[in-house]
């Protein structure tokens, strides 16, 4: 009949609803089917702009954006530096100013933590406690070696 010619030939009813070929589950009516896939579904293939690996739109803007070793963040801990590529902030902490670190004496006793912009001063005003703290291992040392050397 002609409404089944209508509804059925390629350039059918433009109203009529039709499943996305994606396979999103949505029934989108004819004419705004090309709009859908290029723009609107998020099954179409998508490039992350970052590190250009093809997915989804719906991945591509979702888990991935959030793992992206590609994708610029700022530094987590607010040090001011901006855009660091996600798979370089490892190294950008090993220079932070702002990453909490142990004293260079921590293998000699000393308990103390502090941002790395603040560790040259605490080196300073602590030279006399980590001279006392290196003394008592040198002493521990010396009381091993004597007590090895005795047996």
């Amino acid at each position: 009949s002609d409404l089944d010619h209508h509804l059925r030939s390629e350039n059918g009813c433009k109203f009529q609803l039709l499943n996305c070929p994606n396979g999103c589950k949505r029934m989108i009516p004819r004419c705004s089917l090309s709009c859908h896939l290029t723009s609107h579904c998020p099954l179409r293939e998508a490039t992350c702009k970052f590190c250009k690996i093809s997915s989804t739109y719906e991945g591509i803007s979702g888990d991935h954006k959030k793992k992206c070793h590609m994708f610029p963040v700022d530094c987590p801990n607010k040090c001011g530096e901006k855009e660091i590529l996600r798979k370089y902030v490892s190294s950008h902490r090993q220079i932070c100013p702002q990453e909490k670190v142990p004293c260079k004496y921590e293998p000699f006793g000393c308990k103390e933590k502090m941002l790395r912009k603040d560790l040259s001063q605490h080196m300073k005003d602590s030279v006399e406690q980590h001279l006392l703290l290196t003394m008592n291992r040198v002493l521990k040392l010396e009381a091993k070696v004597d007590s090895f050397m005795k047996k």
